[in-house]
């Protein structure tokens, strides 16, 4: 049933060979997810019991994986499917000394390639897809919980009636995953030499892992477990023998404080964007909020950090794993029970801190290495740079070149500020202008501006502070009023339920939240007419969103005979609908962009203001994760993301090639380790006379410098796109 050793020699290998290992795992308790790639490979439970080696060209062994010569791979480009966990495999073999090293030619991963290509990362979907042929995985997924021993003797009755074993079954299974080897042959052609590489080094750099300050990481356990104890004697209705999850009691403490209650977090109609932000607003209202959002915080970070700590190897160092390609617009993703793309920004907990007062700062737990420096460099503002030069907005980008900042660029070309440099002059305008660059070039609608406003991200700009105030300046008889509940007393509805206009009254109707919401004012539109309602909630934030769209027409404009870009895509995505067929956007790099499958479907939508159902025709599109509604303005931000990805990731190959390892990145920002030369970690500020962290806008001669002037460099393929970098020199991660 299973290959031999001497097999393996007598086999006339082709160049490009595929290899699947197959291991023992139990869902939940023994898989990659809950220990780690490192762990879960070095386990002895793990110790592979099959292996398939098969070039697609007649050539195919499988067996125990100590039974194969692997000298007979020397030189040879190796394809797996999943590469981060069969390379892996590999590395661990020869730590036991199942198997010598063997220097192949190149270890690709066809997943990779695959996402690449299509979106699919599975190999049955990709499989599919890329060469027209049906596998199952139902015998992988049988094998759940299963050791070799075990299979040997567990008995499979066939469709036919006849029996065999499980083991035998599983051997014809892995005898088909060397089909990865026929994805590579048929379009690794097709798969950019960047790509190819980028994909490589992601995995050699999570292998290679980050050291980790061990002490620093105990504490945070410690604290977590403070906050999470104290947190829980802080809920009214633990108080009241209620459990801490007791949806029931959130309820009641919201009645008495007269707040609504959260979103739900989870399930089909969950909300958890929703779910935050009321958490965000209530907390620093209502101290009982406060400590439900430190017990949820701290129990997340709880788990974070023992994942961080029962995965740490004896060296003190901690590996881990990022996804290629885990975005439709190519941007990486967290993966393997550890996502070091959702760490938080800033310190938590520093107010129950009472030994140091610095809080947990994840980040902060990543340390270089002796001798080294992390150099964390940053693309400034690259998908607004891209989205303009995209659309051809050479009067922002001049001035973008000339080295102006691009918010006070947009203020100059957009809104028509004048006068001196706009951070200095007018702070709230520069953060206006900030909000508007980075939140409204993707059709968001003034609802979700408001939100996005608030976010550290866009300037912490509360939209609806003036409302009132501006309302009153358009307000036709500078009156508030609200929608009062009255019994008709005319006409066919006499006796029923009505809402009347009335002036609103503080005292008489209330001034929670959910009331001041309600009121409006009667203004007369700018462009003349009968006077119209207009809500009091948003007007600035509509004021202003209205006024972008207004002042862009190179990204807004609606009309058919000078459409902006939102609008040409939007035009031929309905038009690709309504042909039924697949709708492709070429990259500036060359590569392309595809939304597969596009049609037009009515969906159930719910209002959110009023809980209503309706329906809604909308463009459909497939991608590898499945299907989603799409229109102009998304796929605006999609082309913009990839195109900012493509700038920054053939950065990070120049700088990595040059000497500045890389570590990892998390969308626009790059990690690299680097020889300590010396530049101090802090200098003085001239202004201010403070110590502060060496950071870098422009390069200069120092490694941080150089490193920075490497990522920041126009791409040859598109040329006048300003790109610049900002840099920071520290010994551990950070913001």
């Amino acid at each position: 049933m299973l290959n031999t050793k001497e097999q393996s020699r007598a086999m006339n290998w082709g160049p490009e060979v595929g290899v699947d290992f197959e291991a023992y795992y139990l869902k939940g308790i023994h898989d990659i997810d809950t220990l780690g790639s490192h762990a879960y490979n070095r386990h002895p439970k793990s110790y592979p019991y099959l292996v398939s080696v098969d070039d697609d060209a007649g050539n195919l062994w499988v067996g125990k994986p100590d039974d194969f010569d692997w000298t007979v791979l020397a030189g040879k480009i190796v394809v797996s499917h999943n590469a981060s966990f069969d390379e892996d495999v590999y590395e661990a073999g020869i730590e036991r000394g199942a198997w010598p090293r063997v220097k192949f030619e190149e270890w690709v991963c066809s997943a990779d390639l695959s996402t690449y290509l299509c979106g699919h990362r599975n190999l049955q979907d990709a499989v599919r897809f890329l060469l027209g042929v049906e596998i199952s995985k139902a015998v992988r997924t049988d094998a759940n919980g299963l050791t070799w021993e075990e299979m040997l003797v567990k008995e499979v009755v066939l469709e036919d009636g006849l029996k065999t074993t499980f083991a035998h079954e599983m051997v014809k299974y892995a005898a088909g995953d060397g089909i990865c080897v026929r994805i590579w042959k048929q379009y690794g052609a097709s798969w950019p030499l960047r790509e190819r590489k980028i994909s490589r080094r992601n995995r050699e750099a999570g292998r290679k892992g980050v050291m980790i300050d061990i002490p620093e990481l105990l504490r945070g356990i410690a604290l977590c477990q403070h906050v999470i104890a104290e947190s829980v004697e802080l809920l009214p209705w633990v108080k009241r023998g209620r459990k801490e999850g007791s949806t029931i009691g959130v309820a009641e403490e919201c009645r008495a404080s007269n707040i609504p209650c959260p979103p739900t977090k989870s399930g089909k109609n969950g909300d958890p964007e929703g779910a935050d932000e009321w958490l965000e607003l209530y907390a620093a209202k209502l101290p009982w909020v406060k400590a439900l959002k430190d017990l949820r915080r701290g129990k997340k970070m709880l788990a974070t950090l023992e994942t961080m700590r029962s995965r740490i190897r004896e060296d003190g160092s901690l590996p881990f794993s990022l996804l290629y390609w885990g975005t439709h617009t190519g941007r990486f993703a967290g993966v393997g029970g550890l996502n070091f793309l959702n760490f938080n920004k800033e310190p938590l907990f520093a107010e129950w801190d009472k030994e140091c007062g610095r809080g947990i700062d994840i980040r902060g737990l990543i340390r270089a290495r002796p001798g080294k420096r992390f150099a964390i460099v940053d693309l400034s503002q690259i998908e607004p740079r891209c989205l303009n030069w995209a659309i051809g907005n050479e009067a922002l980008l001049a001035q973008v070149r000339s080295g102006m900042a691009i918010y006070e660029a947009f203020a100059r070309t957009a809104t028509g500020w004048k006068g001196g440099k706009l951070k200095d002059e007018d702070k709230y305008g520069y953060a206006l202008a900030k909000a508007q660059v980075l939140a409204l070039g993707y059709a968001a609608g003034w609802v979700k501006f408001i939100t996005m406003a608030l976010s550290p991200m866009y300037g912490n700009l509360d939209l609806c502070a003036d409302d009132e105030k501006i309302a009153l300046q358009v307000s036709a008889d500078k009156k508030f009023y609200i929608e009062e509940e009255q019994i008709s007393e005319e006409g066919e509805s006499k006796g029923l339920k009505v809402f009347v206009p009335v002036v609103f009254d503080p005292e008489k109707h209330g001034t929670s939240e959910k009331i001041l919401r309600k009121r409006f004012i009667v203004r007369i539109p700018d462009e003349g007419g009968p006077a119209v309602r207009d809500n009091i909630y948003g007007i600035n934030a509509r004021k202003v969103v209205t006024e972008f769209r207004k002042n862009n027409p190179l990204i807004a404009s609606s009309e058919p005979e000078c459409p902006g870009i939102w609008k040409q895509f939007d035009d031929a995505l309905r038009a690709s609908a309504k042909n039924k067929e697949d709708f492709v956007i070429n990259m500036p790099d060359g590569g392309k962009m595809t939304y597969r499958n596009c049609r037009m479907e009515k969906r159930r939508k719910i209002d959110k203001e009023t809980g209503e159902a309706y329906d809604r025709w909308e463009v459909r599109v497939d991608l590898g994760y499945g299907s989603t509604g799409t229109y102009g303005g998304k796929i605006t931000e999609n082309f913009c993301q990839r195109f900012a990805r493509d700038v920054f990731i053939e950065g990070v190959l120049r700088c990595d090639e040059a000497g500045d390892e890389y570590v990892f990145n998390v969308y626009d920002e790059s990690i690299f380790e680097i020889d300590d030369d010396g530049t101090p970690l802090f200098v003085q500020d001239p202004k201010t006379g403070k110590m502060v962290k060496y950071m870098l806008t422009e390069p200069n001669d120092t490694a941080l410098g150089r490193c920075l002037g490497r990522l920041a460099q126009t791409p040859a393929w598109a040329p006048g796109l300003p790109v610049a970098a900002e840099g920071l020199w520290t010994d551990r991660y950070a913001k």
